[in-house]
């Protein structure tokens, strides 16, 4: 028979099992309501009118772009760019960050690109790939569609991300693949690369830098792809002065 003791114990071990289990259900409903939050949060963004002077910022991407995983849409690595900028310059930042939830290059190509035609941004930035890895594109087809989005951008503004690191999907080996073909084109179209899997290799088992499904980045993983991108801020606001 369970002593007292023993079954005392048994029962705070399941109230603190459960009370964990209903606050990693709670930040999974809020990420899973972030998906619109954050749209209509970058909606606002780039509606609000422009002033002269305004350093104008284009993000275009997936999810991670968005701001998913972090607690607010400004706390993702789009959001922590523009207030760096804001820092460096003296400038106000016009953000346009044209990001969809599970975007695929193909989907960039149709729905984000039309939308920039007409802009002469300062700077861009583009994360793209993770999404047409998980639904298995060919590399070939991956690589066509990728470098037609890089022949809309500008030379010199624009800081391109390489893919992360998977827990689950792609092997080590096909992602350094894919990557290596990325890196060249990056390189040929004059761009920057933002190199995330080097950086999101080094805490890649680290929980505590991804959201509440465990793919997202946390606000600790976003500021890890910030640092990614931000490396280059200095070269491309020099470039403009």
């Amino acid at each position: 028979m369970q002593s007292r003791a023993s079954r005392s114990t048994v029962r705070i071990s399941i109230a603190a099992l459960s009370a964990l289990t209903v606050v990693e259900l709670v930040r999974l409903i809020h990420l899973y309501r972030s998906l619109e939050v954050n749209s209509r949060y970058w909606r606002r963004r780039a509606s609000a009118p422009s002033q002269p002077g305004d350093f104008v910022y284009l993000a275009l991407g997936d999810s991670v772009a968005s701001g998913i995983g972090a607690s607010r849409p400004q706390n993702g690595y789009v959001g922590l760019i523009a207030l760096e900028v804001e820092k460096k310059t003296g400038r106000r930042v016009h953000v346009i960050n044209v990001s969809v939830a599970g975007a695929t290059t193909a989907r960039v190509i149709r729905e984000q690109l039309p939308q920039i035609r007409q802009l002469n941004p300062d700077l861009v930035t583009l994360d793209i790939g993770a999404n047409d890895v998980n639904k298995k594109l060919p590399e070939d087809l991956f690589m066509r569609d990728f470098t037609t989005i890089l022949d809309a951008l500008p030379a010199r503004k624009t800081i391109v991300a390489d893919l992360p690191p998977f827990e689950h999907g792609p092997r080590q080996s096909t992602l350094i693949s894919l990557n290596e073909a990325m890196h060249a084109q990056i390189a040929k179209h004059d761009f920057r690369l933002a190199p995330i899997f080097e950086i999101t290799s080094a805490t890649f088992r680290d929980m505590r830098t991804y959201g509440a499904d465990l793919f997202h980045p946390s606000n600790r993983g976003h500021r890890n792809w910030y640092y990614a991108f931000a490396s280059h801020l200095d070269a491309i606001i020099e470039d403009l002065t």
